[in-house]
């Protein structure tokens, strides 16, 4: 398995995952969640995949996706309580419900803060 970070050519198989997550709000909440949707089209995950500032990492093993984390920086400046710092927010975590177990999850988490390391974040 390796984990790198999304491309283009990832899109369906990071929509395939959006899909299964929806699917189990939808089913915990079909009052708020509708059912056969994913989070994003097509043009957002692209506009996602292309700003620098919304990194998302892919776990793939033989061409399939088997997971996904979608992050985001954020950054503190100019605040009169706060210093400056700079956060690597983990904002979607998903891993296919055929590969759980296999700790596919800890290996995207575990890039993702190794990544927010190398990034000089604060967290």
């Amino acid at each position: 398995m390796k984990i790198r970070f999304a491309e283009k050519e990832d899109i369906d198989g990071i929509n395939a995952l959006l899909y299964q997550v929806l699917e189990v709000h939808h089913k915990g909440r079909p009052d708020l969640f509708y059912g056969g949707v994913k989070k994003y089209t097509d043009e957002e995950i692209l506009g996602i995949l292309e700003d620098p500032g919304t990194p998302v990492f892919v776990a793939v093993e033989d061409g399939k996706i088997l997971g996904y984390a979608f992050c985001m920086f954020t950054e503190v400046k100019g605040s009169h309580i706060l210093k400056e710092i700079k956060t690597l927010y983990l904002d979607d975590l998903c891993v296919d419900e055929a590969c759980r177990g296999k700790h596919v999850g800890k290996a995207l988490y575990e890039r993702v803060y190794a990544f927010a390391k190398e990034s000089a974040c604060y967290n």
